[in-house]
């Protein structure tokens, strides 16, 4: 049975809230106090208000009950996960999900090739679809660039089993190849590009004299500046690889993201519902360019202020911001031989969260109607287990 269906969420957010009570009595307190506590909390208490001004509150209902799991999984997570060795054990139990998905991946990706020249369509006609419902190869992607950096990171700091990080990152690399998702190679490079300039610049910070730090530092800036002028000078030729040719190309992707500004912009405190943007979207901006269902706006950021409203997206963003600064404040704290275990998974985090962010600019797979939306809040957790379990300083509440 899909977890989409409705059925098994409830069931999971039950056994949940059973583990949380159950700490609560063994250890007389609930939970430990974070800095997103607040905006997390939002977002739970938004959740009748999504509910009620959906046109379809049996669909977004599916959604609220995922977002719900996600936020409770999250201080599960953060309860468990308050030494480093309980968070490096949860690190691999993410990698071993990744090898997991990419051993799936010729079977469950809805793939047929055409994007990447290189790769003869003939290739998947070795091996097809056979689960009840097929994987997009968008939502395969956007699973392996955020799990793909916690194995890179270990390749780096795990002395004598590098080797089997390096396994599990080549096989998640090679089906994230396979799936030819342009988004998910493009975020994967992205965090590879900042894996490797934090580790960089580690190591300068460490060992290099001042004047040799001030100049890579300006290098860096310099050759962002020139980057971003690129962009400014021809926008369209960047976003235009980025298209997706199954719904019209560069052009159906601006409809779509035009028609979710329109919705933020008249819907703008209360969002549309979870899971609304097909129906709401084709009911009052109807679409010209683009001749497919368009089940989300096809742009994370975009996605989640169409549903939840400016508020809510505010509140969503204040976690992602809040969560990536805690784990480069451990990157950075963690300057000792004695914390280079810290040091290792925040980069891999790190990574995770660039990847999460290049391929939001592009997709949505990460939220709401995904089924592997909650596995952010699990990254978001680590993040802030690491940075306590660093810090030392659990709190009740």
């Amino acid at each position: 049975m899909a977890l989409n269906s409705g059925v098994l969420l409830p069931i999971a957010i039950g056994i949940v809230l059973l583990l949380r009570g159950w700490q609560w009595h063994k250890a007389r307190r609930f939970t430990r106090r974070t800095p997103i506590d607040s905006a997390a909390l939002f977002l739970l208490l938004l959740m009748p208000l999504t509910q009620w001004v959906s046109i379809k509150p049996d669909a977004t209902w599916v959604q609220v009950q995922r977002l719900v799991f996600g936020v409770l999984w999250f201080y599960a997570v953060l309860n468990y996960a308050q030494t480093i060795r309980e968070i490096t054990l949860l690190n691999h139990s993410l990698v071993i999900l990744g090898v997991g998905l990419a051993l799936a991946g010729p079977i469950l990706i809805n793939q047929r090739g055409g994007k990447l020249p290189f790769i003869p369509e003939a290739f998947y006609d070795w091996f097809a679809p056979i689960a009840s419902r097929s994987m997009n190869a968008n939502v395969f992607a956007g699973m392996m660039v955020i799990l793909m950096p916690l194995a890179l990171a270990q390749v780096w700091a795990a002395g004598r089993r590098r080797w089997l990080f390096g396994a599990a990152f080549g096989l998640m690399a090679v089906m994230l190849l396979i799936s030819q998702s342009r988004g998910g190679l493009m975020s994967f490079v992205a965090s590879l590009a900042v894996m490797v300039g934090l580790m960089g610049l580690a190591r300068l910070h460490a060992y290099a004299p001042n004047w040799v730090r001030w100049a890579v530092i300006t290098a860096l800036l310099l050759v962002a500046g020139l980057g971003f002028s690129l962009w400014r000078v021809s926008p369209s030729a960047i976003v235009a690889l980025l298209a997706n040719s199954s719904f019209g190309g560069l052009e159906a992707r601006l409809e779509i993201w035009q028609r979710a500004l329109y919705i933020i912009q008249d819907f703008a405190y209360t969002g549309i519902g979870m899971g609304m943007f097909e129906p709401v979207s084709l009911a009052l901006y109807p679409h010209y360019v683009t001749k497919f269902d368009i089940p989300h706006a096809h742009n994370l950021f975009l996605q989640v202020a169409v549903d939840l409203g400016v508020p809510g997206f505010l509140a969503w963003l204040f976690i992602l911001i809040k969560t990536t600064q805690l784990a480069m404040q451990t990157f950075w704290a963690s300057d000792s031989d004695a914390m280079q275990a810290s040091r290792s998974l925040a980069l891999g985090l790190l990574g995770s969260q660039c990847a999460l962010l290049v391929h939001g600019l592009t997709d949505a797979v990460m939220w709401g109607v995904v089924r592997s939306a909650p596995l952010v809040w699990g990254v978001w957790a680590l993040c802030v287990a690491l940075n306590l379990a660093q810090n030392n300083t659990p709190r009740k509440i």
